[in-house]
């Protein structure tokens, strides 16, 4: 074990990196100012008690210190700085103190046997994957002066069932909430209006959600594999659905798409094998490659007159789909368009038939 005297108001850089035999630390209320990386690679030390003069526990303070099981930061800290407890895979308990209003990118990252975890009322900024492949992490709240969770903040987080989020969010980054698989009734506040790519991907025990009126796009693979997300209400104000973005939600029957959306990306809705049907607004133009391939029990589509190209694939596989009418304004049709859909026995066009017909448009239909 180390003393540290009283007189001591400053500890550099590194002091006690890679000590692996130390146990025990205090530091005494005295130290006010703490170098980066001061118990990295520990992994002997057991037990850490901070003084009440720091305001800032520094950059991978306590990185990789595999035998911290749990830690009490004092109300005197405003800011937990990036890396603090990176990959302390035995930290299960961590009490953060009443003032810290700043924790840092991958400040918790890899702390695979966190459970207990309660923010602050004063923190307002949370680092890019503060909380990342926190595997044991079941429950989280953030306070109501978080306006943004940033990327990647609860990417991994396998165990985390339950997000309690008070006022003022307006951003969701990208990946935020990616592979949290027992996630369950999130509801996103109506104070939001921008969710980043892949924010909510492989979410497979998400059944329904409620995008708030003010979101204007689905981005690329919000959605993507929510396996048993059944129910999406899309507001007025979305107007574009990018590529991938409910891709493999086997479980999505409906989506009512409103007249607000003028684009629909790519691979969009490819493998929502339990949607049923689909109504393309007047105000799409063009719907993309893969944008409903293999979703296999689609049965009706109706497509607004306004589409001027279907492209490649796009109802690849759809082995349901029976009858398909499609607008006086179509011009191009994609190869392999309706490629594997051997029951389609009727394509109506209300206008001319489109000069613009790629090779193997029709491959797979049973004459």
């Amino acid at each position: 074990d180390v003393k540290i005297g009283n007189s001591v108001t400053f500890i550099g850089e590194s002091a006690f990196y890679n000590c692996p035999s130390l146990q025990n630390i205090v530091i005494p209320d005295s130290v006010t100012t703490i170098g980066g990386g001061l118990f990295g690679d520990c992994p002997g030390l057991k037990s850490a008690t901070l003084g009440s003069g720091l305001k800032t526990l520094s950059y991978e303070m306590f990185m990789r210190c595999s035998g911290l099981t749990d830690i009490v930061i004092p109300d005197s800290v405003e800011e937990i700085a990036e890396g603090a407890f990176r990959v302390c895979n035995g930290l299960k308990s961590v009490v953060i103190g009443k003032n810290v209003a700043s924790i840092g990118g991958g400040a918790f990252s890899g702390c695979s046997n966190l459970a207990n975890l309660e923010l602050g009322q004063s923190v307002v900024s949370i680092g890019v994957g503060a909380f990342s492949s926190c595997e044991s992490l079941t429950a989280v709240n953030i306070p109501e002066g978080v306006t943004s969770i940033a990327a990647d903040t609860f990417f991994g987080c396998f165990k985390l069932k339950s997000v309690e989020i008070a006022g003022n969010l307006t951003t969701i980054g990208d990946n935020a909430f990616l592979g949290c698989i027992e996630l369950q009734g999130f509801e996103i506040p109506q104070s939001v209006t921008s969710m980043g790519m892949y924010a909510f991907s492989y979410c497979s025990s998400l059944s329904s959600i409620d995008i708030p009126e003010g979101v204007v796009s689905i981005s690329q693979g919000l959605f993507a594999v929510c396996e048993g997300l059944l129910e999406v209400k899309l507001p007025d104000s979305v107007t574009t659905i990018e590529d991938n973005a409910f891709i493999g939600c086997i479980g999505l029957r409906s989506i009512e798409i409103p007249e607000s959306v003028t684009s629909i990306r790519g691979g969009a809705f490819s493998g929502c094998s339990s949607l049923l049907g689909i109504k393309i607004p007047e105000g799409v133009v063009s719907i993309k490659d893969s944008t409903f391939s293999n979703c296999t029990s689609l049965s009706s589509v109706e497509i607004g007159d306004n589409v001027v190209s279907i492209e490649r694939m796009a109802f690849f596989g759809c082995t349901a789909l029976k009858r398909v009418s499609l607008g006086r304004k179509l011009d191009v049709l994609g190869s392999e368009l309706f490629g594997s859909c051997p029951n389609l026995m009727s394509l109506f066009f209300e206008g001319n038939v489109p000069e613009g017909v790629q090779a193997g448009t029709f491959s797979g239909i049973n004459p």
